[in-house]
């Protein structure tokens, strides 16, 4: 059968399986596009033009999102990981920040929670107050 991809039909077959599969995502994407799956086999939206509607479907597309769901790590896009590094990173610093200012009840703050991760056990060092003396002499500052 021409068109045919292991163990899927091509042409009209595989879209009409593709519909009855995944409709609701198809429709929902044409809608977005001003088209309506109702008018399938008229002019105003032929089987050639649902087969390249189909074919280009970007990633965000609902049918994409359907036909091959998102890994954990595909879950969240590049700018929300990065606003989640900066506020991890931001709350570090605060609590860097109340340490070196006096306070030693300061405690290690819990990284944004990310969608598929664990929360992992901290540190065995995170939360540990280490005296400013101490801290010093390791590092060498307290030569005068």
């Amino acid at each position: 059968m021409a068109g045919r991809v292991r163990d899927h039909c091509g042409g009209i077959f595989g879209l009409r399986d593709l519909i009855l599969a995944h409709g609701e995502a198809l429709e929902n994407d044409l809608l977005r596009a001003g088209l309506r799956l109702d008018w399938l086999g008229t002019a105003a939206l032929t089987w050639r033009d649902l087969r390249i509607f189909v074919k280009f479907s970007p990633k965000d597309s609902a049918l994409h999102r359907m036909v091959h769901p998102p890994t954990m790590d595909e879950q969240w896009e590049l700018i929300p990981q990065l606003l989640a590094g900066m506020f991890d990173m931001q709350a570090v610093g605060n609590y860097l920040l109340q340490r070196l200012g006096g306070n030693d009840r300061a405690t290690y703050p819990d990284p944004l929670p990310r969608p598929g991760v664990k929360a992992s056990t901290p540190d065995k060092f995170v939360g540990k107050p280490v005296p400013m003396d101490e801290m010093d002499a390791l590092l060498g500052w307290n030569q005068n």
